[in-house]
């Protein structure tokens, strides 16, 4: 979480941005790749930038909530239609936010970090503002079970016994 967020960090500061980082009080080991939750949290921390005006703040963060590690990015931006969030993580789907911003993209981050949170038999929430108001901004939070290393199971599996 602290990588990516330095990582980001000049692209929020020339854009007057400011960026927070939580990267909680412990580890909480996950059986995960490294590499690909790195991508979706620089994924979603492009995106809050992109889509978060100057003067506005980004925030990234992780924390266990019992079973699960919790990773969230917030922000301050447009936020996303109540209409559109049924359709986030579908390939080559753009908000209308993301048709109008200078920084267009493909539209595959998101379903990119749908696809690898899936994987890791986690799951996304986004949540965004239900009405037109575009100065709310979004979080996006996801949850992968904590992995003991010592049985090699999940924490959840073992709560279930």
């Amino acid at each position: 979480v602290s990588i990516c967020a330095k990582m980001i960090s000049p692209r929020a500061k020339d854009r007057g941005i400011a960026l927070y980082c939580e990267p909680g009080d412990a580890d909480l080991p996950v059986q995960a790749d490294r590499k690909a939750i790195r991508q979706i949290l620089l994924n979603l921390l492009s995106n809050a930038v992109k889509f978060t005006p100057e003067g506005g703040a980004v925030v990234v963060m992780a924390r266990q909530d019992g079973p699960e590690l919790v990773l969230a990015v917030g922000d301050s931006g447009v936020g996303i239609g109540e209409d559109e969030l049924a359709d986030l993580g579908k390939p080559y789907h753009q908000t209308r936010s993301g048709k109008e911003t200078a920084e267009r993209g493909t539209g595959l981050g998101l379903s990119l970090v749908y696809s690898i949170i899936e994987e890791h038999y986690g799951n996304i929430q986004v949540d965004s503002p239900a009405d037109a108001d575009t100065s709310r901004g979004t979080c996006v939070r996801m949850r992968l079970p904590a992995y003991e290393p010592d049985t090699g199971t999940t924490i959840s599996q073992n709560e279930g016994s």
